[in-house]
């Protein structure tokens, strides 16, 4: 179409609508609380390596690696505490292990 074509009302109403319906899908994928794992754009080629490295973790390492970090602060914040703080370290890692592998499924 040259530049001296006008558009007819029904094609400029549809197009208006069609403009408004798909900025308020934008706005609620973006809103949305269950949006899909999205990462940021890697601006860098240190940050893509980086992503790339996280991606191809899998979620058995990644509950190795806390579980690990939780029994570390377990271990070292017990050396000078007293039984029933042992155990609040104890039960808090045991419901972050648990929270953490219902999220990665």
């Amino acid at each position: 179409m040259d530049g001296n074509t006008e558009l007819s009302n029904a094609m400029k109403t549809f197009s208006s609508t069609a403009h408004v319906h798909h900025q308020n899908f934008i706005k609620k994928k973006l809103t949305s609380d269950k949006s899909p794992n999205t990462q940021p754009i890697p601006v860098t080629v240190e940050e893509e390596e980086k992503q790339s490295a996280i991606s191809s973790t899998s979620n058995n390492d990644l509950i190795c690696v806390i579980q690990t970090l939780i029994e570390s602060l377990i271990n070292h914040n017990s050396k000078d505490s007293n039984q029933k703080e042992k155990m609040n370290y104890y039960k808090f890692s045991n419901e972050f292990k648990i929270f953490i592998m219902e999220m990665m499924k």
